[in-house]
């Protein structure tokens, strides 16, 4: 048996013996890397967020980190290369509480925030689905989304001073064509049914979208192969950034700040689809173009890979989001992520909606380590989450 001589609390031990199990497939491989992952906690006698620290060599910066939710998803189609294939993509706008600084107070603002957007889209008979805890709709464009988001929080005189983030999903509808001669990406940023934008002009459109709605996170805004567009839209943060400076015009309290050990850049460059190992982090880290990394359990095929991608992002002092897992894998009511984004030192958790039950129970382990007085983790990041 695999797992005769197999210490639950060596984690590297584990995930060797996990690999060596034929025809296990990802979900299955984590589950059990998880159930050891338990089972080494209670060898220890530690809470599970304490033995997950103490793997990931994190004991002395363990803290809550911020909920920013998905509020909505913006359903939308896509058409393969092939010419024929139809997938569903989906585009999701997370939101964020960027003032409050205790994690009952976050937690209030967003879940009244959450039930307002849901209210509006309803009343305007535009939700055609639900997904990732919270409902779907199909708008033009993701600016008509934002702004629908924008008025629904504002009208409910929303505390926090709520600010969005997008994952423009966008590696996932990319497409190479041959221009002058040059191969060249094109994006389907308004889906299968609208033309395909060339890299500079999904790149203005990203950019109107950043200027417009004041985002704080821009998750996958190309593929991670086109680095010039991908530099070219951190380039614009970093200049208006040190305008801001210059001017004082900055109204908003990470509008100069940076994002983790990046001082250039006052918005969120997240690298979610190609990031599941420590290497791609290294790779990329020259390259300039990301300050944030989206970790994603599923995508890593197990906590030991996981835990080492955190340890690197710590190391170039990029910031670290927990995130559920992609689409390809069915969420469930399992708190896990919760204590190993404590345990890790993850500055936000993006654990889906408020309206679904599988993320509630990510979101209300946070508020009980946070309310726990005998808790080692019960520090709450609040508005420090850009510069942990």
């Amino acid at each position: 048996m695999a797992f005769r001589d197999v210490d639950p609390r060596n984690i590297k031990q584990v995930d060797d013996a996990i690999s060596a199990i034929k025809e296990c497939d990802i979900p299955s491989r984590l589950a059990i890397s998880m159930a050891c992952m338990r089972a080494g906690a209670r060898h220890s006698g530690l809470p599970l967020y304490k033995f997950i620290a103490t793997v990931a060599e994190n004991v002395g910066n363990m803290r809550i980190p911020m909920p920013s939710p998905t509020v909505l998803c913006r359903g939308i189609s896509f058409l393969k290369e092939d010419g024929e294939t139809i997938i569903p993509v989906y585009q999701r706008i997370t939101m964020t509480p960027t003032t409050l600084t205790s994690m009952d107070g976050c937690m209030e603002a967003l879940a009244k925030a959450a039930y307002a957007v849901k209210r509006k889209v309803e009343e305007l008979k535009s939700v055609v689905g639900f997904h990732d805890g919270c409902p779907v709709v199909h708008y033009e464009t993701l600016g008509d989304v934002l702004s629908v988001i924008e008025i629904a929080i504002k009208e409910a005189m929303v505390e926090g001073n709520m600010k969005f983030g997008v994952d423009f999903n966008m590696p996932t509808m990319m497409k190479m064509e041959e221009i002058d001669g040059i191969s060249k990406p094109t994006y389907s940023l308004n889906g299968a049914n609208k033309p395909a934008l060339h890299a500079p002009e999904a790149l203005e459109q990203i950019s109107s979208l950043w200027r417009q709605f004041e985002l704080i996170t821009c998750e996958d805004p190309f593929h991670e192969s086109d680095i010039q567009s991908l530099r070219q839209l951190k380039n614009k943060a970093s200049n208006t950034q040190s305008e801001s400076r210059k001017t004082g015009s900055g109204n908003m309290p990470y509008t100069t700040a940076g994002i983790g050990g990046d001082e250039t850049c006052a918005l969120q460059m997240c690298a979610d689809t190609p990031c599941f190992d420590s290497e791609f982090i290294r790779n990329y880290d020259g390259e300039n173009v990301y300050n944030t990394v989206k970790i994603k359990l599923n995508k890593c095929g197990s906590l030991f890979k996981a835990i080492e991608l955190c340890k690197e992002a710590r190391r170039l002092n990029w910031c670290v989001i927990v995130g559920t897992d992609d689409d390809k894998f069915p969420d469930l009511c399992d708190n896990f992520l919760a204590d190993f984004a404590v345990g890790v030192g993850a500055s936000q958790i993006t654990a889906g909606g408020m309206c679904g039950a599988e993320s509630l129970s990510k979101y209300h382990r946070l508020l009980e380590l946070f309310e726990d007085e005998e808790s080692m983790a019960s520090t709450f990041l609040g508005k420090r989450f850009r510069k942990p």
